[in-house]
Order: structure tokens, then sequence, then C-alpha cells
């Protein structure tokens, strides 16, 4: 991606265990979590209301196993919170970038991936594509 010019953004999650905890502890660091760009969104739908806090920072120095990704530039964290009638639910996602993002750009960023993962999620549960193993190409025996 980088030799391409491109960049990319990583939700960071258990199997990169270190890397989420460094994270993880940042954001949760209230007098850190201060010096974090921050933005929040509220929506409201007729049932519920969902609202996401995003956090971002370059102060990136303090990373365990930042040298195993090429050109770490941003960290950050989403915190959302569903509210309804049934109670609240409080979830915290981690992330890191190539690119210095501002906590409106991973708002956007951040959103964008979780309605693909809601598309795999219902591909998945739905109509069992992991279980598929439909193979493409043609077989040389006729």
């Amino acid at each position: 991606m980088i030799e391409g010019k491109g960049d990319y953004l990583f939700s960071v999650k258990e199997n990169r265990q270190a890397l989420k905890e460094d994270i993880e502890g940042y954001a949760q660091e209230e007098h850190l979590r201060k010096t974090m760009d921050t933005c929040t969104k509220t929506e409201k739908t007729s049932c519920r209301i969902e609202r996401r806090i995003a956090y971002t920072s370059a102060d990136i120095g303090r990373l365990y196993g930042k040298e195993e990704w090429e050109k770490p530039a941003c960290i950050g964290a989403v915190n959302t919170r569903f509210s309804s009638e049934k109670g609240e639910t409080n979830e915290w996602h981690y992330y890191m970038s190539s690119r210095r993002l501002t906590a409106e750009e991973l708002l956007k960023h951040a959103r964008l991936e979780w309605s693909v993962e809601s598309m795999h999620w219902l591909l998945d549960v739905h109509f069992s594509e992991d279980f598929c193993r439909v193979e493409t190409g043609m077989s040389n025996k006729i």
C-alpha cells in the first residue's frame, strides 16, 4: 500500500494484543486523552441514541512493535455508546494509521469499516459465506 502511495487504517484487535493494550492504555489515561484530537457525533433513530466519540494522536513513540508497521503515523480510539429503552452499551475500538487523521476523519473511516463488517456478518450468518468451499477457475480435467 505504501509503495503504491496509499495509506492504511487498521482496526487493532486481540490478534495484536500488545499493540492494542498500548493504544487502549493511551486512550484510557484521562490526562493523555485530553491531549488527543476529539470529535463527537450523536445520532438518534426511532428506538435508540448512538453517541460516537473519536480520539486521535500522532504521539506514537511509546507503541510496542511499531517497527513491524510501515510508516505508522497515528493512533486512534472510538468510544460508541448505544442507549435505548433496553439499556446502554459502551464499546471501545482502537486503530492505527499510516496517515495523520483528525478525530473527525477517524469517525468517518471507522463508520465505513463498520458498514463493510456488518455486510460480511450478514453474508456469513445468513448465507454461510465463510463455509463456502467453491473454487473459481477452470480445472485442467474434462
